[in-house]
């Protein structure tokens, strides 16, 4: 859904709005965490430490873990590029973000066929290197089954991945996202796709599955 043209607006909030917001959460946390309750903080972001108000967030959070030990982790997309700034907004929380280098597939073609640019191998690796120097976690994305992917390339995106030392590797399955251009008829005509449906990730509800679904072990 992230394609479309809806999602290339940056809307933000001003950094006193979220640096009073901050510190709100991170009293109440106190307390939590004192209680041995969690001590995670998510951020809704595709992109976060790509601009210089990251920064500044980041700046506040290590305030806040300062004060009142929270958060101890961050669930966050970070940026694909701009290593620099994604590195020093990591640095700045003591490594409590897990650095992202989603790259989907590195094979050239079928980045083409997705009009997708990507980080490079080499880039990979520095990102790799960089976030164990600051002591922190480090998570890449694949998809299988892209339109134009090979058996032998999907399996030398997962090789190169690993080699560059993240410590989680996330597999997804294509899915059709509706509003996407891989969901359109012309998409799947052209790359001639068998499609299925299935449970969708994350999509939490409550299923009555008859037992002939469930494969016997």
């Amino acid at each position: 859904m992230e394609g479309e043209l809806y999602y290339n607006r940056v809307n933000r909030s001003k950094h006193e709005k979220i640096d009073v917001e901050l510190e709100y959460i991170g009293k109440k946390m106190k307390t939590v965490v004192e209680k041995g309750g969690g001590n995670n903080l998510l951020i809704v972001d595709s992109n976060f430490g790509m601009f210089n108000w990251d920064v500044d967030t980041c700046k506040t959070i290590a305030r806040c873990q300062d004060k009142y030990n929270w958060p101890e982790y961050i669930h966050v997309n970070t940026g694909k590029n701009n290593k620099e700034k994604v590195l020093n907004a990591a640095n700045l929380v003591r490594g409590a973000i897990r650095l992202s280098g989603s790259v989907q597939t590195l094979d050239t073609q079928t980045l083409k066929n997705i009009k997708r640019s990507n980080i490079s191998a080499d880039k990979l690796m520095e990102l790799a290197m960089e976030s164990s120097k600051i002591n922190a976690d480090s998570r890449s994305e694949i998809i299988l089954c892209l339109p134009g992917e090979k058996k032998q390339s999907h399996f030398d995106t997962i090789k190169a991945i690993i080699d560059a030392g993240f410590n989680r590797v996330d597999s997804y399955q294509l899915m059709m996202l509706p509003g996407t251009e891989l969901c359109t008829d012309d998409t799947k005509k052209k790359y001639e796709m068998s499609l299925r449906y299935r449970v969708l990730p994350r999509d939490f509800g409550s299923y009555n599955m008859p037992s002939h679904h469930f494969l016997k072990m």
